[in-house]
This record gives C-alpha cells, sequence and structure tokens, in this order.
C-alpha cells in the first residue's frame, strides 16, 4: 500500500495451494482508495480482494487519494455532462419568461452533485446575437428566469448553465454555455 491507507494482511503473505486468500483495503481518514492493482492490472478503486485458488506468486498495490481530489474530479465529470435547453414565453405583463429543460440524464446528474454536498444553481445570460456576445444577467437557485427590461422590436437570445459550488459557497465547477440550447424572443414592450 502506497501513503495514506494500508493492505490486510500486509507484507509476504504465505497461502496453502489451491486455498484462497483476501486481502482488505483501508484509506486513513479523509482518504479513498484510489486504484487497486492485482499482478500489476488495475481493477479499479476497491475495498477488498480475493485471490481464488492460489497457485502461485501474486502482488496487490493500493493507491490512496484525498477524498476531496476523487470528489471534485466526480464533480466536474458530472457538472461536463449536463446539457441544457432554454425554453422562453410571453408573461401576461409581456416580460420574456425563460424556463430550462433537461433530459434524464442530466437531472440524474443534477441529483448526485447534491447528494454528494454540492449547492447547484443556474446562471442566466442574454445576448442580441444567437451565437455570442451572451451577458450574464441573473444566477439564480431556480430553472426559472424573468426578463424584465428590453428594447422594443429588439430579439433577445436566451441561454444557462449550471454553477457549481461547496460547502463553503466557493465556485467547484460549471457547465459550458455552449453545450445549452438557446430560446429566443423578441421584445414587445
Amino acid at each position: 500500500a502506497n501513503a495514506h491507507g494500508s493492505i490486510s494482511p500486509s507484507g509476504s503473505v504465505k497461502v496453502r495451494e489451491g486455498a484462497d486468500q483476501t486481502f482488505t483495503i483501508t484509506p486513513d481518514n479523509g482518504y479513498t482508495v484510489a486504484d487497486v492493482k492485482v499482478d500489476g492490472k488495475s481493477i479499479g478503486a476497491v475495498s477488498t480482494y480475493t485471490f481464488e485458488k492460489v497457485k502461485g506468486s501474486h502482488s496487490i498495490e493500493a493507491e490512496f487519494a484525498p477524498e476531496d481530489g476523487i470528489k471534485q474530479a466526480k464533480v466536474k465529470e458530472l457538472t461536463k455532462s449536463i446539457l441544457l435547453t432554454a425554453r422562453s414565453v410571453k408573461t401576461a405583463k409581456k416580460n420574456v419568461k425563460v424556463t430550462l429543460k433537461m433530459n434524464e440524464e442530466s437531472a440524474a446528474a443534477i441529483k448526485e452533485l447534491q447528494a454528494l454536498g454540492y449547492t447547484v444553481k443556474y446562471k442566466f445570460y442574454r445576448s442580441e446575437k444567437k451565437a455570442r456576445r451572451y451577458k450574464a444577467a441573473l444566477t439564480k437557485s431556480s430553472k426559472v428566469y424573468v426578463n424584465t427590461q428590453g428594447e422594443k422590436g429588439r430579439r433577445y437570445y436566451y441561454k444557462a448553465r449550471v454553477m457549481v459550488y461547496d460547502q463553503s459557497g466557493r465556485f467547484v465547477a460549471g457547465s459550458k454555455l455552449t453545450q445549452c440550447k438557446y430560446a429566443a424572443r423578441i421584445w414587445t414592450k
């Protein structure tokens, strides 16, 4: 085992030919199992491994990593997978209401981020051009934004991205704005 954890039993272990031998991999507090290699080949981040019907020499190695590092890599992977679609409608007061939609995989990724203890917010953007010059308008906890200002006769395009924050409120990851399918409305007030 490398630093920050152990394998039990440790060292050179004698096994009767044809017998099984189980090893337990235990990380230190604040660490997690990053990878386990059996005979030099990765088998993933497992907590136990059994050599079955032993007939020769084998090796087992464990690597450990800080929990935060593994967790943050997972957060970035989940956030990268989120795809949003903006949809817009006129309100009774002739404002533009933008609602975000997402597929099941994206919704599951957001739930997993929240289960990991992160806060998910949505940052809304507006532009006068379909493919560029989006300016941040507002960051919200809900997937709905109401635009109350604009120039009469001008078409506005709306997009949003997911923003992920840790327990202390520090920004950790965000989806790309280009991943969001835009909504568009002409301002009529």
